[in-house]
């Protein structure tokens, strides 16, 4: 079966290959989504000026050609707007999505009725309005083939693979090909003015630990019928995956973490996982007597196993300290956003081809979340605000190129750029987090 199948993916892949060839990876920029209309503009403007060149003194000719060149010119830097507004509102779009995924232990769930139809081998159909729903640009698999090539490859493609898809079905087997994902899990955590305790918990080899059988007795539960079982233990058969996990837990006091430590050591060996000693770190706040003398810090284990104690710890993106100052939180912050601001200043902020309002756009679309990733939670001083403010001033100075020298007032500059403060943005972040929460 993975000889066959590996015959079917490389045809496909040489087949498109020599039609299509290889195109090299690059990064999209806005004249490739508007080709054909700037070909056409500057068509239009070089014929002209080639006619102008032959007769110089035709006023009329050289009326048509300062035209057509202005005509371009405005046209070149509508779409430029236009494609950094689109991205702007893209990025936005993806910033303000938020998901998240619960389970719960075998033992706890209800036998539901068996799905009889999930037995069924896919239709072709169904097949086609899978290829169909794929999305674009993205990674290939480890064959080599992209999603474009099963979503445009057209009915013969559609035809092979629903055929492929059916003997995979009825054999109960999967080619290696199609059995190595990546999987990530994450947490979050909160910081809290108060003598507060935090294990960052690193499971050891957590894919390759999970407890299958559990997984099937969870499905089975679920009404999952054995030929769809079948598949999707194919799935899990010798797989070779990636697996990320990013886990914190909080506690009040060191006896509730030794605790939650304990009782989450347990949980993850029910499930067949192991809790990675050396790289699972114990962060404490502590604000009363215990800060004033930082060496005593109280100790933590999993099984006898002493856990270490970091002074600081970077957990999703935030820096954590074990100072319980925000200081090296902000000063990340500041600096991963000066370099964002950087990398876009001469292509957007200071690109005269762009208006002020595309190049704001952008900057409250890519700039600001990085400056203000995490601020939902944040506890700021007065001086950390205007630290903040002085670093979106700066940009906006930047975009609307003027500099301290001239004396603008920071409310007219906010109000030139059509922007709110960073205080008031920060105040607005918070209040979407709590409406969430509740």
């Amino acid at each position: 079966m993975n000889a066959n199948w590996n015959e079917f993916t490389n045809t496909l892949h040489h087949t498109a290959s020599e039609v299509l060839g290889i195109s090299k990876k690059k990064h999209r920029d806005w004249f490739d989504e508007n080709d054909a209309e700037i070909h056409t503009l500057l068509q239009r403007k070089n014929e002209a000026h080639a006619a102008l060149l032959s007769n110089q003194n035709n006023h009329s000719l050289r009326a048509n050609f300062n035209n057509l060149r202005a005509e371009a010119q405005r046209s070149l830097r509508r779409m430029q707007n236009d494609w950094w507004c689109q991205k702007a509102r893209e990025i936005q779009q993806f910033a303000d999505e938020n998901d998240q995924q619960n389970a719960q232990f075998a033992d706890r769930l209800p036998c539901l009725p068996l799905l009889d139809h999930l037995d069924a081998a896919p239709t072709f159909t169904e097949v086609h309005a899978a290829c169909k729903s794929l999305r674009n640009n993205k990674a290939a698999g480890p064959d080599g083939i992209p999603a474009e090539l099963f979503k445009f490859g057209g009915h013969a493609v559609t035809r092979r693979l629903h055929k492929w898809t059916k003997v995979f079905w009825e054999a109960g087997h999967l080619p290696q090909a199609l059995k190595d994902p990546i999987m990530t899990t994450t947490g979050k955590a909160q910081e809290q003015r108060q003598d507060l305790y935090f294990a960052f918990v690193d499971l050891a080899k957590a894919f390759d630990t999970v407890n299958r059988e559990m997984l099937w007795k969870i499905m089975t539960k679920c009404g999952c019928p054995p030929k769809f079982m079948a598949i999707i233990r194919a799935f899990h058969q010798g797989m070779s995956a990636r697996y990320a996990d990013d886990a914190a837990y909080p506690a009040p006091t060191q006896q509730a973490l030794q605790r939650n430590i304990t009782a989450t050591n347990d949980a993850y060996r029910a499930g067949g996982m192991l809790v990675n000693v050396d790289k699972t770190e114990v962060l404490q706040y502590l604000f009363e007597t215990q800060r004033r003398n930082p060496k005593i810090l109280s100790r933590f284990t999993v099984e006898r196993e002493e856990l270490k104690n970091a002074d600081v710890f970077k957990y999703l993106g935030s820096i954590l300290s074990s100072i319980c100052e925000l200081e090296p939180e902000i000063q990340n912050r500041i600096r991963q956003a000066t370099v964002s601001f950087g990398k876009l200043r001469e292509r957007v902020y200071t690109n005269r081809d762009l208006t002020v309002k595309t190049k704001v756009k952008v900057y409250v679309a890519i700039c600001l979340p990085i400056l203000l990733y995490g601020s939902e939670s944040w506890t700021l001083y007065s001086k950390q605000v205007r630290r903040l403010e002085a670093f979106a001033i700066r940009c906006l100075q930047c975009i609307l190129g003027i500099t301290w020298r001239n004396r603008v007032p920071h409310v007219d500059i906010l109000q030139t750029a059509n922007t709110t403060s960073i205080e008031s943005m920060i105040i607005t972040r918070r209040l979407r987090w709590v409406g969430r929460v509740i």
